[in-house]
């Protein structure tokens, strides 16, 4: 795959979970200071980057997608109670629970706009291949 296409996915795949992260710790009543901002920034950076594992063509062959998308699940959870010790963000369990419903949610409609964005990008692809081929028939 085309490494900018990977590049831009990404992009889309982080600025979507740290939206999707503000908007729950602004829900669950957290106080959002700089440092706070910028620890769900860095978890949101971990949690993109980690997203890499679904262009890692050799894995994915190994193990199969559905196995991919339960690694990064894992590395989801993992990253999120890992951030959670270290930034010291006090979850209550309750939250943390609803915290891991919202990503695994967040993880399908994620999985959605990349899909819509792929489905827009092949037919204006398309629509561009039309066109060139267009021009070849009338000359």
């Amino acid at each position: 795959m085309n490494k900018w296409v990977v590049i831009r996915e990404l992009t889309i795949i982080f600025s979507f979970i740290f939206t999707l992260s503000i908007v729950f710790a602004l829900f669950t009543g957290a106080k959002l200071t700089n440092e706070n901002v910028s620890s769900i920034l860095i978890f949101s950076l971990i949690v993109g980057v980690g997203c890499g594992i679904f262009y890692i063509d050799p894995l994915v062959d190994l193990l199969g997608i559905f196995w991919v998308q339960v690694t990064y699940l894992f590395i989801i959870f993992i990253t999120f109670i890992g951030c959670s010790q270290f930034f010291e963000w006090n979850v209550p369990s309750t939250i943390m629970l609803w915290a891991f419903l919202v990503m695994i949610g967040g993880f399908f409609i994620g999985k959605a706009i990349l899909f819509s964005v792929s489905v827009k990008m092949t037919e204006q692809m398309n629509k561009q291949l039309k066109k060139k081929f267009q021009k070849k028939d009338h000359e």
